[in-house]
């Protein structure tokens, strides 16, 4: 009798082969997490980011896409930290600005207050939006945008440059009372 499988020597050879292709292309998904190693050394060795990266790394989960969107987040921020310096420097030496300034820096310190935190509270004990019939659109209050101090600092600087013609007009308007 004879059998119609593959002698058993071709069937592993055919096992090496396939592993071997899996490790020769896992190399190149290696490669590319070999950089975001590097990226990674680079915030930790920052100083000022290793923290935040740490807990977000922590929280990211075990899976590597989660792992390159946090270490590509981050290393988006440490470049946009010294921006973020001149723009805090800019912003705390007008003194329109820098009162509001100061207020956003220390809600991004120190989180949300006790009273969004209700707030939130109860908009979870409202009703179920899916057993209405047209449920009202919902926002996330707990966006990390909201309390992420870069994205404070621009916003202001974004309302500074709106400031800058109107501060203008108004000094230009001068030239035009009688007096």
């Amino acid at each position: 009798l004879m059998s119609t499988s593959p002698p058993l020597h071709r069937h592993h050879a055919q096992l090496r082969r396939k592993a071997a292709w899996h490790h020769f292309k896992m190399l190149f998904v290696d490669l590319i997490d070999f950089s975001l190693v590097l990226l990674s050394l680079i915030i930790v060795l920052s100083g000022w980011r290793a923290l935040p990266f740490w807990r977000s790394l922590r929280s990211c989960g075990s899976r590597r896409k989660e792992m390159r969107v946090c270490v590509l987040s981050h290393t988006f921020k440490l470049l946009l930290d010294p921006v973020c310096a001149v723009c805090i420097f800019i912003l705390l030496v007008t003194f329109i600005r820098a009162p509001a300034i100061i207020r956003a820096l220390k809600k991004c310190y120190n989180g949300p207050s006790q009273q969004e935190i209700e707030k939130k509270k109860e908009k979870s004990n409202a009703p179920n939006p899916e057993e209405e019939d047209l449920p009202a659109p919902t926002q996330d209050s707990s966006s990390s945008r909201e309390y992420d101090y870069q994205w404070a600092v621009f916003r202001e600087m974004i309302q500074l440059m709106q400031d800058i013609p109107i501060t203008l007009i108004s000094l230009l308007s001068l030239w035009r009372m009688p007096f």
